[in-house]
């Protein structure tokens, strides 16, 4: 079963690498984006690698796959590369609703509160976004970033927030477009749906939502120049969520605890911008360092390996009693035990 083994230790070895890694965005207060990617990509690279060098190998040395290893490799590429392919289409299929939803619903006629963002967008160089309504009796805001900017709200916020703080939602959706957020976090479901067995890699998603949330915060309040009236509207979704007896309802992607930091931040004065830098040195040194050593361990691995088969083979030949680990995988030792059970007859 050497493929196989070589493979299983590989996801191994991509468990151990990503899971220590997804430790690290905890630890950064902003900034958390590229370390995040680092860490959701790098079970990835380490698989593909793998799966290039067993191919390459058995290629190069003329060898073949029989039987249970045969069966058993295939199996676990066929997991491992299907959940890849797997998540891909999902993903796609998200990007053409993404797409296509935001368009189905009526546009909001108020051109007055729609042009209150013309300056942050002319500051921006980003174009004006369309408004649209959702026509559901709950809070709700998106923001649809793919083809034409665009800005959806819920019939609730039009009928429960005063002018500051529909102002002041609109500002917070724009800064989700002005950020990317949304070509990031589809980007970033790519690797965690690829890797769904690991459990961290929907974590490090969870904490590239919540500093999507979070970043969002003050530069929607630096664009309407009112933290207030945004921690207001956020006030008034924690009240229709108790009132309802219903989970604290999200503004985005925020859990409860989420936006009970929002708030405290908005309130508080603390809705600040995070540096970038931490993260970024973090995520660089993770790459640095898992380029200069995984490459060369997964073919030391392999040769391992070899060289206990050649190992194991050569002890089988010799009818010796074979003391091998591998036994078990290699089916040695069960032969050597009917030749020498013939052998004292």
């Amino acid at each position: 079963m050497m493929g196989f083994q070589f493979l299983l230790g590989s996801l191994a070895l991509a468990a151990v690498l990503s899971g220590g890694a997804a430790l690290l965005p905890r630890r950064v207060p902003a900034g958390g984006r590229p370390l995040g990617f680092v860490v959701l990509g790098l079970p990835l690279f380490v698989l593909g690698l793998a799966t290039a060098h067993l191919l390459g190998w058995y290629g190069a040395d003329g060898a073949s796959l029989h039987g249970w290893d045969q069966v058993g490799s295939l199996g676990l590429r066929v997991v491992l590369w299907g959940s890849v392919s797997w998540a891909l289409m999902r993903n796609l299929l998200r990007l053409r609703t993404a797409r296509r939803l935001p368009g189905s619903w009526p546009a909001w006629g108020h051109p007055a509160l729609a042009q209150s963002l013309a300056p942050a967008c002319e500051r921006w160089k980003f174009p004006l976004p369309r408004l649209r309504v959702l026509d559901t009796p709950s809070p709700a805001a998106m923001g649809g970033w793919l083809g034409e900017p665009t800005v959806v709200v819920s019939r609730w916020l039009l009928e429960h927030l005063d002018g500051d703080e529909l102002e002041a939602v609109l500002a917070h959706e724009l800064a989700h477009l002005l950020r990317r957020g949304g070509t990031v976090l589809w980007v970033a479901r790519l690797p965690r749906d690829s890797v769904w067995y690991l459990p961290w890699a929907g974590r490090t998603f969870e904490l590239l939502e919540t500093e999507e949330e979070l970043e969002a915060d003050p530069l929607a309040a630096k664009l309407t120049g009112q933290s207030l009236a945004l921690a207001s509207a956020l006030g008034r979704f924690t009240e229709y969520g108790l009132r309802a007896a219903r989970a604290l309802p999200t503004f985005g992607s925020s859990s409860g605890w989420v936006l009970e930091e929002r708030l405290r931040r908005l309130v508080e004065g603390q809705a600040r911008p995070g540096s970038g830098l931490a993260g970024s040195l973090l995520a660089g040194g993770l790459a640095a360092a898992t380029w200069r050593v995984v490459p060369p361990y997964l073919p030391a691995s392999a040769a391992a390996l070899l060289r206990v088969l050649s190992d194991c083979t050569l002890l089988a030949g010799a009818d010796r009693k074979l003391s091998c680990p591998w036994a078990a995988w290699l089916r040695v030792q069960p032969a050597m035990d009917r030749a020498q059970s013939g052998g004292g007859t």
